[in-house]
């Protein structure tokens, strides 16, 4: 399956919310669209100083060949997500804040009383940012009803106007007709994750893809 999600401008943000409730890192602002480093600066150099930063990212929607769903809308860091979506625990199919389940674990080494089982510290760690995160969830989802969120790349920047992102992808064999299906109708590219359009615009297009549309 496909996890979309949207970059979040700290100004959204209430000052208490601008670190990840997961590793409780201070975000940055996502970068601009078509912003770029000084000329001096090698790729090398901007990709080590990209991978370095955390920005927020709000958890939207999720599409698999069973169906598409809006997800619960937490914000959490976008490395966070990227390490939760790439973990071989049994709960890397859901929301690390309220197991809220994005997508089919097919992880076929997890028996059944893992399935729904947290990290041995997470209840603790998590329990006050769960809170948090809730709210912060309310109020995105609040501002979407009132004007169309544009989503991102993988990383949560804006490259250009009205870009989406594309990421956790399931590779299975089962899934790779559907996957090869849905690049096309979001028209990205070979290797990339951009999708052109806002969340709305995304989930109508999708719907055609279901034959909802």
């Amino acid at each position: 399956g496909a996890l979309f999600t949207t970059p979040v401008l700290l100004k959204s943000l209430a000052i208490e919310d601008r670190s990840c409730p997961i590793c409780q890192e201070a975000y940055i602002e996502p970068v601009a669209p078509g912003k770029k480093r000084d000329e001096d600066n090698s790729k090398e150099e901007e990709e080590d100083d990209q991978n370095a930063k955390e920005w927020p990212v709000s958890i939207d929607m999720v599409a698999e060949h069973c169906g598409l769903k809006r997800c619960c809308g937490h914000v959490i860091g976008r490395k966070c997500l990227e390490r939760h979506l790439q973990s071989h625990g049994a709960w890397r199919n859901k929301c690390p804040l309220c197991r809220d389940v994005w997508f089919g674990n097919d992880a076929a080494e997890n028996t059944p009383d893992e399935q729904d089982q947290a990290p041995p510290s997470a209840d603790d760690r998590l329990r006050n940012p769960l809170r948090r995160s809730a709210r912060i969830a309310a109020q995105m989802t609040a501002t979407r009803r009132s004007q169309g969120s544009r989503m991102s790349d993988r990383h949560g920047v804006t490259r250009r106007p009205q870009c989406a992102s594309v990421s956790g992808r399931s590779r299975s064999a089962s899934s790779a007709g559907f996957m090869q299906q849905l690049l096309g109708m979001l028209e990205i590219e070979s290797g990339g994750d951009e999708v052109k359009g806002t969340l709305e615009e995304v989930e109508r297009r999708l719907g055609a893809l279901y034959g909802d549309a």
